[in-house]
């Protein structure tokens, strides 16, 4: 007999009603690692690990994600599950009949077209880089992500679509303010008049319709993707007396997300053409500058064109071999230094050298020389920039 081996068996031991109910319908199955070591002539057993396995082929990733996770004593089962997880929707998307749905959804909102609507079904952007939709919304996993209830792909919820086109409104016919101003101006009719057509107010309806934006054609790729706080000690103290320190345990939270380059449809319908199309206008540009989704300030989020045609702020000229054009919110920057913490860039317009804070480069997979649109706060007095935030990549 080897002094140490492991063996995996099936466990017997569920711990509250729903587990067993899981059981009884033969969903799932509980299974336990154990390590045993000889010592003294004599056998020690002693549990290592746990998991769960799902026992069927569940075809529907929203009823797999949200409904048949087992939570246990273990956290790191979580980060078991959510591997599996996008394993078994890998395989969901071989078989899965999407262009059939799509075409649904299509008819759908083409339905609209015979009662007077006018229909913009033309906008298709995708992901600049990852993105991540419901990441904060309930779920058991404590990370979510918004897939659709019925069909359980994912999805951006009409409601978002909304509020990314509303924004982008305000920041436009705001510029001059700053960003906590914001809701105080848009209380005033004779500034917004066009955007209350547009989105509505408490009192009136809006007159363009938002529905929820779908994956073009084909299903989108899902990744695994970790965000690590490594000072939770730090954050958590309320006396000022913790400080932060390398000796302090980091904290993996392990998350899905819409990987890089997926396609989506954005559908926006209204009685009114004219306000439809500045719906439009305003959603693309949303979509472009201020993202979907959390972690924006981490670059996830981000849409961009399948062809040239990108709306654009302002009509600044091209720099000479340069893809981008210069909005006017944001400006286009260069990392000089991707170790310094902050990291420092230099505003090419300018040429002011400055830093940008929660930035990290190298998870991007930036480095010095790499090209960046940051967003500038500046000095209310001397009109200077003061500091800058990472929107996205320039290039």
């Amino acid at each position: 007999m080897p002094d140490k081996w492991t063996e995996t068996i099936p466990s017997e031991s569920y711990k509250n009603t729903f587990q067993r109910t899981l059981r009884d319908l033969d969903l799932i199955v509980k299974k336990e690692k154990y390590e045993f070591e000889k010592k003294d002539n004599k056998v020690f057993k002693k549990r290592n690990s746990w998991w769960y396995e799902i026992n069927q082929v569940i075809d529907n990733p929203y009823l797999l994600y949200h409904h048949l996770f087992v939570p246990g004593d273990e956290a790191n089962n979580k980060k078991e599950f959510l591997i599996k997880f996008t394993r078994q929707y890998e395989a969901i998307q071989k078989s899965f009949d999407y262009p059939t749905i799509f075409r649904r959804s299509l008819r759908l909102i083409e339905n609209y077209e015979s009662q007077g609507y006018k229909i913009e079904k033309s906008l298709v952007l995708q992901t600049d880089w990852r993105l991540i939709v419901g990441l904060g919304s309930e779920s058991v996993l404590e990370t979510s992500i918004s897939l659709h209830p019925l069909y359980g792909f994912p999805y951006i919820p009409g409601s978002a679509i909304k509020g990314i086109a509303r924004s982008f409104a305000l920041m436009l016919k705001n510029k001059d303010c700053e960003q906590d101003d914001i809701d105080k101006i848009n209380k005033d009719a004779s500034i917004d008049a066009e955007a209350k057509n547009i989105f509505g107010t408490q009192e009136q309806a809006g007159k363009v319709i938002f529905f929820d934006a779908i994956p073009y054609e084909q299903l989108p790729e899902l990744k695994l993707d970790i965000m690590n706080n490594h000072y939770g000690d730090y954050y958590a103290d309320t006396t000022g007396k913790v400080p932060p320190g390398d000796w302090m345990n980091p904290n993996p939270i392990f998350f899905i997300t819409i990987a890089p380059e997926q396609k989506f449809l954005f559908f926006l319908t209204s009685r009114d053409q004219t306000l439809l199309d500045k719906a439009k206008e305003w959603l693309e540009g949303g979509l472009r500058d201020l993202g979907a989704g959390g972690k924006t300030s981490a670059g996830y989020g981000y849409f961009v064109p399948l062809n040239s045609s990108v709306f654009e702020i302002s009509a600044a000229p091209k720099e000479s071999g340069s893809r981008v054009q210069q909005s006017q919110f944001y400006k286009e920057a260069e990392i000089i230094d991707a170790d310094s913490k902050p990291v420092k860039v230099k505003i090419l317009e300018s040429g002011e050298i400055v830093t940008v804070g929660k930035f990290n480069p190298k998870g991007l997979g930036l480095t010095n020389g790499s090209k960046i649109l940051v967003e500038p706060t500046y000095d209310k007095k001397t009109k200077k920039i003061q500091s800058v935030q990472y929107k996205r990549k320039a290039d």
